[in-house]
């Protein structure tokens, strides 16, 4: 009997996968979101513009958090939407910024405080839904791994 030299995944092995997959691009969001955050900060500076500024830094990273969202998906080989759904909106959490209520839009209305940060969290929850709605939703169960063994 010859064996396959190649061993077969596991679903422990690709969930494991998955689960680092979301983590690391949680953390690339919240690195992501800052550095396109301050580019969008440095823009207004310059416009002389606190509106202006805000719409630029919102704009830049609300294109990174879909950017790096639908990359690490892809790096991971999909899963659960929930997965995603949780390490978007957990980078959200993390995000420097957002602490403040400066990390998206709300600033340009000249809201701050608590207001200004459910604000920002149902715009950044808006696109987090959008992005991982817009990527098929892979399960362990749907790998066939039959024709491997």
């Amino acid at each position: 009997m010859v064996h396959d030299l190649h061993p077969t995944p596991t679903t422990r092995t690709w969930t494991t996968g998955r689960t680092v997959g979301a983590v690391l691009t949680c953390l690339a969001l919240v690195v992501a979101a800052t550095i396109f955050g301050v580019v969008g900060s440095i823009i207004g500076i310059m416009a002389l513009s606190v509106p202006v500024g805000a719409v630029v830094r919102t704009v830049l990273v609300l294109g990174a958090v879909a950017l790096v969202l639908t990359g690490g998906y892809r790096w991971s080989s999909g899963g659960p939407r929930i997965l995603w759904l949780v390490a978007g909106m957990f980078a959200y959490v993390l995000l420097p910024a957002a602490w403040t209520g400066k990390a998206l839009i709300a600033t340009a209305f000249g809201w701050e405080g608590i207001i200004a940060w459910v604000v920002d969290a149902v715009v950044w929850a808006v696109v987090v839904v959008l992005v991982v709605r817009s990527r098929p939703e892979i399960h362990d169960t749907r790998i066939d791994t039959s024709a491997l063994r």
